[in-house]
């Protein structure tokens, strides 16, 4: 009697162990790395200035913007329409400063690692629509470089790569 309990119970192991699924944790895909499961916000951190092979920097964001400046967010959304915004944070430069100073999409493109979103640089005055070759993307950071010579100049031999960062994941 006892030897047909343990050939049952050990029958039963048998199969209820093949049933049991092995649970592996599945990688972020691009798209979550740099948009989250909904959104995932970003802050500009530093930026690195090559010319002609030459590096400069980093120079971080406090060296560059003002304080009303440093805490502004590239948002990336994980939605059908890939919306990006870019709001002015918690501190305001005016009163009349709206929360989103900027929206549009932005796109990946797999083949040459390629980030297209407005980027507002204070640096050059203005907003652009560049094309970014992603060099790092984990879930905090995203490293971003601009080669100007496929973009503005053919003659300048510089480009510029950019860090944003997120204090946790979304």
């Amino acid at each position: 009697h006892q030897l047909r309990i343990a050939v049952l119970c050990a029958a039963a192991g048998f199969l209820f162990h093949g049933c049991v699924e092995k649970w592996e944790p599945k990688p972020l895909t691009v798209t979550q790395l740099i948009a989250g499961k909904e959104q995932k916000k970003r802050k500009f951190s530093s930026i690195e200035v090559i010319d002609e092979g030459t590096v400069e920097g980093p120079i971080s964001a406090g060296e560059i913007y003002l304080p009303c400046e440093r805490d502004n967010e590239y948002i990336f959304k994980n939605n059908e329409e890939k919306t990006f915004e870019f709001t002015s944070g918690s501190v305001k430069c005016t009163n009349t400063e709206p929360e989103v100073l900027l929206e549009h999409s932005w796109s990946y493109t797999t083949v040459n690692s390629t980030l297209e979103f407005p980027l507002p640089l204070a640096l050059f005055g203005g907003v652009y629509i560049l094309p970014c070759n992603v060099k790092k993307l984990t879930e905090t950071e995203m490293v971003l470089e601009i080669y100007f010579s496929k973009v503005f100049v053919e003659e300048i031999d510089a480009s510029y790569r950019i860090t944003l960062r997120s204090d946790t994941s979304q």
